[in-house]
């Protein structure tokens, strides 16, 4: 217990000199150690520790981390109540493992909920699998507030879809949308709420729980600025749907707007501008991306001559000397 109660020991073991490696390793070691020890101790010694062990060795200069628990000791953990214990420390990222622990039948639901409480760092495919698991997913889903604004809004849309007996989680869902946007930076904030819009006109077209997309928003959602100039944007549009399976629309949308810069920037002018569209397609007229790199590709040439140029005139002036 001299980590838990001596500040000097616990502050050695968890900040190394990145310069040293052998004091880097002994420290590895000695931690790795203590996290194997927590299997063999009686479990409310073990849940002490686990409780208070760091799970990774910072570097005082990049603070880049290796974690230290290995999978054995986790399954160890299982077993039992310390991996709840652990799961729930939001310096644990562990998100694999956690992600794991949520398609797997043999941990119990309260190890699932200590799971899905923080630190998934879900991707959009991840997202859809866990949809599978239906009721269950948005009663686990629900506690975690760190979670982007687009997969909370789902979530919660779903919740809806479900015609359950059970209380809606919207009330939770609905909180943890609002805590993630009041503890966003500003640009942060502006990309989720980007992506939000996007899976907001996909709800549209292909709303939750239905096998065929809404036709009457599926027509009103693709006005003709999106045919300009043979682009064929509804076309592509309709061509990312996919029918009863909203989540699968707003993926295609999603990479079908990242990857075409007009499509982008249609989108934009349509579901993003405040003001209505006044006919003015002054904001097509070039291709913005390659404008910015033959721009950037001039003021690299102007450096080049001006670099050339005072070589030369020193060349000449040390030959006047």
């Amino acid at each position: 217990m001299e980590y838990i109660h001596n500040e000097n020991f616990s502050k050695k073991l968890t900040v190394w000199n990145q310069y040293d490696g052998y004091s880097w390793y002994a420290t590895q070691r000695d931690l790795e150690a203590l996290w194997g020890l927590c299997t063999k101790l009686p479990e409310d010694l073990g849940i002490i520790l686990v409780r208070n062990l760091p799970v990774a060795i910072f570097s005082e200069s990049t603070f880049d981390n290796k974690e230290l628990i290995s999978e054995d000791v986790l399954d160890h953990f299982a077993k039992s109540h310390l991996l709840s214990w652990l799961l729930y420390r939001n310096d644990v990222r562990l998100s694999d493992y956690r992600k794991k622990i949520l398609f797997d039948d043999r941990f119990s639901k309260d190890q699932k909920e200590a799971a899905a409480s923080q630190n998934l760092d879900l991707n959009n495919d991840e997202f859809e699998k866990l949809l599978g698991l239906g009721g269950k997913f948005i009663d686990l889903i629900c506690l975690n507030s760190d979670l982007k604004l687009v997969f909370l809004q789902a979530a919660k849309d779903y919740d809806k879809s479900l015609e359950k007996d059970s209380t809606s989680h919207w009330e939770d869902l609905s909180r943890n949308i609002n805590q993630r946007r009041k503890c966003l930076g500003k640009e942060q904030l502006e990309r989720e709420e980007r992506e939000l819009r996007i899976y907001e006109v996909a709800r549209e077209l292909v709303p939750w729980k239905k096998e065929k997309p809404d036709e009457e928003a599926l027509q009103s959602s693709l006005p003709d600025l999106f045919n300009w100039n043979g682009l064929d944007g509804k076309r592509k549009f309709k061509d990312a749907i996919v029918p009863g399976n909203t989540w699968g629309t707003f993926v295609n949308l999603k990479n079908l707007i990242s990857k075409n810069y007009k499509i982008r920037k249609i989108f934009e002018k349509i579901y993003f501008d405040p003001e209505p569209f006044d006919g003015d397609f002054g904001f097509l007229s070039d291709n913005q991306p390659e404008k910015d790199n033959q721009s950037k590709r001039g003021q690299n040439e102007k450096i080049y001559v001006w670099i050339l140029l005072a070589f030369i005139i020193g060349y000449l002036l040390r030959g006047c000397g």
